[in-house]
């Protein structure tokens, strides 16, 4: 047994003489799968929590976390479809949606996507998942825009120009 960084492991040395040069050749071999208080490192899921008795209230939160850390249009999709199907709560589409438009890669595709989202939080009563929609979303623009050569102002007009007229109305009423 040998210690090193894979923790104490099974080591194996092959010894061969090379009598016409008068040399002697070692070879180490380790086991890397026979190995005791091996030095462990977790990479990836940046939010998640290490648990042995995860409950589904942990797996659920957990997998909500996975969707802003994946940062695609494929998570965008997903997360839009649960918005649509309305299986998240306030808080947690509050959260995902957030994290997702603010860690997302900035393409028109995601540009399109994230709009689609925004629509189904405006007819969410909770406020303030309104307005960090649109933050969100113009933040998500606004890097777009400074990335991109062929870039509009429409996909900000349009959603801002519908988010002021709502305020207003709500406002006068």
């Amino acid at each position: 047994m040998k210690i090193g960084i894979s923790g104490r492991c099974n080591t194996t040395y092959f010894i061969k003489e090379d009598k016409k040069y008068n040399l002697a050749h070692v070879t180490k071999s380790k086991d890397l799968n026979d190995c005791k208080e091996s030095v462990q490192m977790h990479t990836g899921f940046a939010y998640a929590v290490k648990c042995k008795e995860c409950k589904p209230i942990t797996f659920r939160s957990l997998f909500l976390d996975i969707i802003p850390a994946v940062a695609s249009l494929q998570a965008m999709k997903f997360l839009r479809l649960k918005t649509d199907q309305q299986e998240l709560n306030a808080w947690e589409t509050f959260q995902s949606v957030l994290l997702t438009l603010h860690f997302c890669t900035t393409t028109q595709e995601a540009v399109d996507e994230a709009k689609l989202i925004l629509k189904n939080t405006q007819s969410h009563p909770w406020d303030i998942l309104r307005i960090t929609g649109f933050l969100a979303y113009g933040s998500l623009v606004y890097k777009h825009c400074a990335k991109s050569m062929n870039c509009s102002e429409s996909p900000l007009q349009v959603s801002l120009l519908t988010f002021l007229s709502s305020t207003l109305f709500e406002c006068l009423i």
